[in-house]
């Protein structure tokens, strides 16, 4: 917990600093000025694509889930948007979305809950799958025309490490019992309660081979295909609404830096630092790290204050009438 607490002191204190940076490099007529020329069609177009971005991240789910349940894609739809909204209001790694999710299926459709947790898995890993992705595709765009990452490979190298586990636990069942066990031989080594040994290993093992079970049915169907082109088209969307917020004020960029950088802002997003929407944390990283590209400062400065402000409004205005009305699956 005082880890916890120091990490998080130390990400606020880079904040500042990098809110006292930008300030210090901003000159706010021409700011003011960047923005009045900003053009509304390019704005219509950031909305829908990010709209589009939406539905592509309720589908990816919707097929997913629909290989064990067959469920409409209006609560696909409904679930998913309060996946993104938990995840804007607590930024916790995506957990406090995904537990809002599966408690939306568990609540409204009794759906067992390790069958909703593999999907869940199943639904990570495509996630995995599509950030290495773009890491490599933005990489060879970047390069070919010209601009010299070899540095950030190490982004890449990162991904990898917490990637290669999850393709562990997806395709080795035993890995995922080997941990279990362990787990709870080292729990209950400190337990006090030796006596509920037994009924709790095979409670968790009934649950892990459900698990199993369900995750090796859905790795067997065409359907993770599919999921997975979904998941790839939303990541694009998502580029392309980065991508329409620097054309909206006239500034050409190397499309391959916006592939290349999206990965990392959606992992900056759902950081668990504590702050709602991780904001200023991810402005701050977008705004340095196009300048470091050598994109202009006070374009990428304006762009990415379109892209947030965009974003934000729509991740929250969007899902809050359903979290009103369903938050009694959510809670």
């Amino acid at each position: 917990m005082r880890k916890r607490k120091l990490f998080r002191n130390l990400v606020i204190v880079l904040i500042i600093i990098a809110f006292f940076l930008t300030l210090y490099n901003l000159n706010i007529n021409e700011f003011i000025s960047t923005l009045y020329k900003v053009r509304i069609d390019y704005v219509l177009l950031m909305i829908f694509s990010n709209f589009l971005a939406i539905l592509l991240f309720s589908m990816a789910w919707h097929v997913v889930i629909n290989e064990v349940y067959k469920i409409s894609f209006k609560d696909s739809f409904i679930s998913s948007c309060i996946c993104i909204f938990g995840n804007l209001i607590i930024p916790s790694a995506s957990f406090s979305g995904e537990v809002m999710r599966i408690n939306y299926f568990k609540k409204k459709y009794k759906i067992p809950i390790e069958h909703v947790l593999a999907t869940v898995a199943i639904n990570r890993f495509q996630y995995s799958v599509t950030m290495i992705s773009f890491f490599i595709i933005g990489i060879a765009i970047a390069y070919y025309y010209g601009i010299q990452i070899f540095s950030l490979l190490i982004a890449l190298i990162l991904i990898l490490i917490v990637t290669i586990p999850l393709i562990i636990l997806l395709f080795n069942p035993k890995a995922l019992v080997i941990m279990v066990d362990k787990f709870l031989r080292i729990f209950f080594f400190f337990s006090k309660e030796k006596d509920k040994i037994g009924f709790i290993y095979d409670k968790v093992y009934e649950a892990v081979d459900q698990f199993n079970l369900t995750v090796a049915y859905i790795k067997k169907s065409k359907g993770m295909i599919l999921a997975l082109i979904c998941m790839a088209l939303q990541w694009l969307f998502n580029s392309i609404t980065i991508y329409l917020a620097f054309l909206s004020i006239n500034v050409s960029v190397n499309v391959g830096i916006i592939i290349f950088t999206y990965p990392i802002f959606a992992m900056l997003t759902v950081t668990p630092i504590g702050i709602p929407g991780n904001i200023g944390l991810i402005e701050a990283s977008m705004i340095w790290l196009y300048s470091g590209f050598g994109i202009n400062f006070l374009a990428s400065l304006v762009a990415v204050f379109l892209t947030r402000t965009i974003v934000i409004l729509m991740d929250l205005f969007i899902p809050l009438p359903m979290f009103i009305k369903y938050k009694k699956f959510v809670l």
